[in-house]
């Protein structure tokens, strides 16, 4: 799944196959703790930079290894 990570109302970047859970019900995605924290460490540098470039498409790499 690419999911678009949020600063606020800032759009910082996509991130490309984050693993997540689908509700069998309504479809919604979400994620489990330690892949939340993973994509704050992944993003936290597109954060820093704002607006200055491109939204940056960044694939999910786990970190927490």
């Amino acid at each position: 799944m690419e999911h678009p990570y949020w600063n606020g109302s800032t759009l910082v970047a996509m991130v490309q196959d984050v693993p997540s859970w689908v509700c069998s019900l309504c479809g919604y995605h979400y994620f489990e703790p330690a892949v939340e924290t993973t994509l704050q460490y992944i993003v936290k540098d597109y954060i820093k930079m704002g607006t200055l470039f491109p939204i940056p498409s960044t694939p999910y790499r786990n970190v927490t290894n």
